[in-house]
C-alpha cells in the first residue's frame, strides 16, 4: 500500500506543478487527475495484453490529450 501511496503523492505533487506552471488549469483537482490518470494506465496495461495493443495505445493517447489539454 505504501508504494501505490508513493505513486499517487507523485502524480499529485506533478500534477500541481503543472498548474502553477500554468499547464493545467488552476480549478484542476489534482487527486482526481492523478486518480484518473493511474486508472487509464492501468486499463492500457491490462487492455494492451488482451486486445490489439495500437488501437488500446491509440485510444489511451486520445484520453489523455482529452484530459490534459486545456479547453
Amino acid at each position: 500500500m505504501t508504494l501505490l501511496r508513493d505513486w499517487e503523492a507523485l502524480l499529485c505533487t506533478l500534477i500541481r506543478t503543472a498548474i502553477d506552471a500554468g499547464e493545467l488549469p488552476a480549478d484542476a483537482d489534482p487527486a482526481e487527475l492523478a486518480y484518473e490518470l493511474d486508472a487509464l494506465g492501468q486499463t492500457v496495461v491490462t487492455r494492451a495484453r488482451l486486445l490489439d495493443s495500437d488501437t488500446v495505445f491509440a485510444h489511451a493517447r486520445a484520453s489523455l490529450h482529452a484530459r490534459l489539454t486545456p479547453p
